[in-house]
């Protein structure tokens, strides 16, 4: 066992399985790194407050059966994102009983992929999240695959007139792939200047495949 969740993870050798035996509350922002690792965390349906991951270098994360909590509202907001993921060999899964809730940041967005996977899976939820930049950025040719689980009641928080999605944000030759899954009651929290659920930037080939999805407020 280990004090923290940043502890095991640094400790932690690429292949292994990581276990959440408690709750986790804090007063302020835990910032953990996953570099060039294959880690999963089972989250055994506790409440990970206020961390955020910086996951590069070709690492696998895998979430599951955990809250990752921002610990925000909109009158109280953090400075930073909850989940980057970067580089082109890098993955995070979303799987079943992974929430990522109650993120909110003028400025950011509270997951973002930079050339880099995102895959959400049936039983995943993310809710409660927006960001100025929406709640899920995707840049520089990454990919997300949305196979099943609920996005909703997420928004965009303002910023200025290039923050324009609700939901994701694509760029930059980036890949969306939705199979399955509920997306709904989603919408602009205080951004005049959002347009939609899915806003695709720069002219670039973006890729949407829409397989019998249930997309409210498209």
């Amino acid at each position: 066992e280990y004090a923290s969740v940043s502890e095991a993870v640094e400790k932690a050798s690429s292949g292994d399985s990581l276990e959440l035996l408690l709750d986790v509350s804090q007063s302020s922002y835990v910032n953990i790194d996953i570099e060039n690792k294959n880690l999963s965390l089972d989250g055994k349906s506790h409440i990970l407050q206020k961390t955020r991951f910086n996951i590069t270098e070709g690492s696998i994360f895998s979430l599951s059966n955990i809250t990752i909590d921002g610990g925000c509202t909109t009158s109280s907001k953090d400075s930073g994102r909850l989940i980057r993921v970067a580089d082109a060999s890098t993955i995070l899964n979303l799987n079943s009983g992974t929430k990522i809730q109650n993120h909110y940041t003028s400025d950011l967005d509270t997951i973002r992929a930079v050339s880099a996977t995102i895959n959400i899976a049936d039983g995943a939820d993310i809710n409660h999240c927006a960001g100025g930049s929406g709640t899920i950025y995707i840049e520089s040719a990454g990919h997300i695959n949305i196979n099943g689980g609920e996005i909703h009641n997420c928004g965009s928080m303002g910023g200025g007139q290039y923050h324009e999605a609700t939901v994701i944000y694509a760029s930059n030759g980036s890949e969306i792939n939705i199979t399955g899954g509920l997306i709904h009651n989603n919408e602009d929290i205080g951004n005049p200047y959002s347009k939609g659920i899915i806003f695709l930037n720069n002219y670039i080939l973006i890729i949407i495949k829409l397989y019998n999805n249930n997309i409210d407020n498209w």
